[in-house]
Parts: C-alpha cells; structure tokens; sequence
C-alpha cells in the first residue's frame, strides 16, 4: 500500500492518512475479552496522560501494544521493527508539553 509523504516519516515528518487504503488493511478478529482488555487499558491511558503520568503511562502503552503485536501473531523480528521506526516518535512524546507557554 502507497501512502503520501509529508516530509520523512523517520525523522518527524507524516504519512497522509487515506481512508481508502486504510479500509483494505487487514485487522485479525479479536475476542470478546481481548476487545474488553483493550477498552480498558486505552480509559487508563487516558487517565494517565490526563494525569501526566508518564511511567504509568507507558506501562499501560506497552500492555497495548503487546496485546496488538499477539493479536496481529507477530514475530519478535517484526515487533522489533516496529519499536524501533516508533522510538523517535515515543521519545518525543514524553518531551511533549501542553502547557501554552511555547514562544
């Protein structure tokens, strides 16, 4: 699947979301419990990043993620590169501040 470009994805830069291509991306079925972890652990990311805090945060983050990775059957070779084409994106998030005082 093609995606349009805006900038270099690796170095902060976006891919275009296209509702179209997205809709042919294969999603593998999930059970009633995996679906029921999941909502839950997105309300406590939620009220953890509302709360700001960010260990907690990425503790539940990585309960997230690892849950998607068994769900999709990954392999440790292809989660590994998924980590890494999402590091700079994850370490710039914790620098992140909503704060307004930005000049």
């Amino acid at each position: 699947m093609d995606f349009p470009v805006l900038g270099d994805p690796w170095a902060g830069g976006r891919i275009e979301y296209r509702a179209a291509k997205v809709k042919g991306l294969p999603v593998p079925p999930a059970s009633a419990t995996d679906r029921t972890l999941l909502a839950k652990l997105a309300e406590r990311a939620a009220k953890l990043a509302k709360g700001g805090d960010v260990i907690a945060l990425a503790s539940v983050e990585r309960e997230i993620d690892d849950t998607v990775y068994r769900l999709f059957d990954l392999t440790a070779a292809e989660r590994a590169q998924i980590e890494t084409a999402l590091a700079n994106t994850r370490s710039a998030s914790s620098d992140d501040d909503d704060d307004g005082d930005e000049v």
